[in-house]
């Protein structure tokens, strides 16, 4: 099951990171694939049922990159790594920050929506 998948758009390129789950004995197992190698950490690797879109957007909000204690969040934790979140973003770097993260989820559409909403609060909130 597809849960998001966030595509940061760099200047060499496209890199994306999924977040997926798949049945198993225990429930769900989650999984995060990334196309530069790097190792995720999600808050746990198996839950019983999966969670609505509010308790999914808490798992991955919860996700931190291996090695990274500030990285914050599947999503987020782009976006602040190049946009830091204690600066005022010029008009130009809000354009940039518009088009750098990208959300897409084939099996929970709305949570993509959801996203797409918060990062644009989360982009005009950099005045």
């Amino acid at each position: 099951m597809h849960i998001i998948t966030v595509t940061t758009n760099t200047a060499s390129g496209g890199d994306f990171v999924s977040l997926t789950a798949s049945s198993c004995p225990d429930g769900w197992f989650f999984e995060v694939s990334d196309s530069c190698g790097l190792e995720f950490v999600p808050p746990v690797d198996t839950l019983k049922e999966i969670p609505d879109e509010e308790g999914l957007m808490k798992f991955i909000d919860a996700i931190r990159l291996d090695g990274e204690p500030a990285f914050r969040g599947l999503v987020f934790g782009f976006l602040e790594a190049n946009y830091s979140s204690d600066r005022v973003l010029t008009e130009e770097e809000k354009k940039e920050a518009e088009k750098f993260i990208e959300v897409e989820s084939a099996d929970f559409p709305n949570l993509a929506v959801k996203y797409r909403k918060r990062l644009k609060d989360w982009i005009s909130a950099r005045d």
